[in-house]
């Protein structure tokens, strides 16, 4: 069986191989390394990275079990206390992780 796509994707994929040199290019890299805000996008990353690595670990499971005890109360004690807990924590962790880890929780309770 011949796949009649592949002669379509070679040819489409032969755009981005063959160089052109008639046109200037539209961004050039060492603009993008100036003027990137690479600092966001490690802490976006880094949130994430330690959001993943919470779940891994079984420390989502843990504060899930803790704060499970927290469903009985009223919704503005729990709100309360949910504020004050991730006040607390995001002096010490950046808020993209905490938020990362605590929204799950927090929408089961």
């Amino acid at each position: 069986r011949q796949n009649k796509k592949s002669p379509k994707r070679l040819t489409g994929s032969d755009i981005f191989i063959l160089e052109s040199s008639s046109s200037p290019a539209l961004l050039e890299w060492s603009y993008v390394q100036r003027k990137f805000p690479w600092s966001v996008l490690l802490l976006l990353g880094g949130g994430y990275a330690i959001s993943d690595a919470s779940k891994v670990s079984g420390l989502s499971v843990l504060l899930a079990n803790y704060l499970s005890s927290l469903a009985t109360l009223p919704p503005f004690a729990v709100l309360l206390i949910m504020c004050f807990l991730t006040s607390a924590i995001t002096e010490i962790a950046s808020n993209t992780a905490i938020a990362s880890i605590l929204l799950p929780i927090v929408a089961q309770i």
